[in-house]
């Protein structure tokens, strides 16, 4: 069983599945994931680190289900060799990591715009756990902002959706753990992107 130590989003507020919507038959290997609050834009970040192994872009809106247009996504193969896919969800360009992420990603102190690395994600970056990857979009078919959240097991990373496993758990949003793995669970002071963060329950 995989454990996901956090979500990936910044928030204080519960992350729950919608019934129906969690990992089964009918939606192999994946997990919606929304809270109180969650919009399109919201940022997504990374919920383990890994190399990024796919990416979709400039797909548009469904109106239906049977539409046949995929969503946007990125898909990251972690260190276990497992992939986890972030769906509806738009990638962003890399961040220069020296900026405070306790505020808004693309804006500074006093409203100044932080320096971008203006190239957009893509196959075969490194992604460190908590990173900001991306934000939740409409792409695909939505009916409101979520993200579709998936996990395949190792194999071709060209077909990595074809091996779906719902043998996964994240901590505190399918349950809290009475005794977490020991990499979830939360020590006095570490440092997050060159920030001292205390006892975060959420990425910063």
């Amino acid at each position: 069983m995989k454990i996901y130590c956090r979500h990936p989003f910044k928030t204080n507020e519960k992350v729950t599945i919608p019934p129906g919507f969690g990992c089964h038959p009918g939606h192999p290997g994946s997990k919606d994931l929304v809270f109180p609050g969650i919009t399109f834009g919201t940022p997504v970040y990374a919920m383990e680190s890994g190399v990024i192994a796919d990416v979709r872009t400039n797909r548009p809106h469904c109106p239906t289900p049977d539409c046949p247009q995929y969503a946007n996504n990125v898909v990251i193969r972690g260190q276990d060799g497992f992939f986890t896919e972030y769906n509806h969800m738009a990638r962003t360009t890399k961040v220069d990591l020296r900026v405070d992420p306790r505020v808004d990603p693309r804006v500074g102190p006093g409203g100044r715009p932080w320096r971008w690395n203006r190239q957009l994600l893509k196959i075969g970056d490194s992604i460190t756990r908590g990173q900001l990857i991306g934000f939740v979009d409409d792409s695909g078919y939505t009916t409101g902002p979520h993200l579709h959240v998936g996990r395949y097991t190792p194999g071709d990373d060209k077909t990595w959706w074809s091996r779906p496993t719902c043998d996964w758990m994240i901590q505190g949003v399918d349950s809290f753990l009475q005794f977490p793995p020991l990499d979830c669970r939360p020590m006095p002071r570490r440092v997050v992107h060159g920030y001292y963060i205390r006892n975060s329950p959420f990425y910063m």
